[in-house]
């Protein structure tokens, strides 16, 4: 079977967009010249601009080229259905918001977000972004879940864009967190914040049908996990 064959040009472009993330984190887009990025890719300026043709060409490729997975966070993710019952759906916010939590500490999204707080606002003023959507882009996408959720009677009737808010600033928080490098310096890990995160969100958001539902099922079960039941 034939190898695939080797692409300096693609290596190229990768190597000068993988300099340019780190470039553009560590000091924002007026902080790092075009020089400075070839100089530690090893190519000279005349050859980054024959795969970018300005700065500001670079810059949106680091900002906005995403692979499949990326686009997933990056975009506008496509969250799960929930077809269970009111027992159900403590497991089932609290394994969603893992998945996006880990995301949020992909090396690559913590230095693109880094981007997003020097630079978004300039990004967003001159019309080029909307911060909003790009920092919390599982907003829209939870909306519809909540509405759905309130539908079927297990969440409290109240707006769904201000409790998908509600929910979504907590996981906003540990992207803040994950972006700084904090979390080696963090009492807890990911993970007990998603479940406490979760328990907190239900205990003030589910219905008294819901949560007696819950508390119900726990205590058949011989279970004493029926904290976010309580009202």
């Amino acid at each position: 079977m034939a190898r695939p064959k080797h692409d300096p040009q693609r290596d190229t472009r990768q190597a000068i967009l993988d300099a340019a993330l780190e470039c553009f984190a560590e000091r924002g887009f007026h902080g790092v010249s075009v020089r400075e990025i070839a100089r530690a890719v090893g190519v000279r300026e005349s050859g980054l601009y024959h795969h970018f043709g300005s700065k500001e060409a670079l810059f949106d490729a680091v900002l906005f080229e995403t692979d499949a997975d990326e686009r997933l966070m990056l975009g506008r993710p496509k969250l799960p259905d929930f077809d269970g019952d009111a027992t159900d759906l403590q497991g089932f916010l609290e394994a969603m918001v893992a998945t996006v939590t880990s995301r949020y500490e992909a090396p690559r999204e913590r230095k693109r977000f880094r981007i997003l707080l020097s630079d978004g606002l300039r990004l967003a003023a001159a019309g080029r972004i909307d911060y909003i959507e790009r920092a919390m882009a599982m907003r829209q996408p939870l909306v519809t879940l909540v509405a759905s959720l309130m539908a079927r009677g297990l969440l409290r009737q109240e707006p769904p864009a201000v409790v998908a808010m509600q929910f979504v600033g907590p996981l906003l928080i540990w992207r803040h967190l994950m972006a700084m490098e904090f979390d080696g310096a963090l009492p807890f890990d990911r993970l007990t914040y998603t479940r406490l995160h979760v328990q907190r969100f239900l205990r003030g958001s589910l219905t008294a049908e819901a949560a007696q539902v819950i508390a119900v099922g726990a205590s058949a079960a011989g279970s004493p996990a029926a904290e976010q039941a309580d009202t």
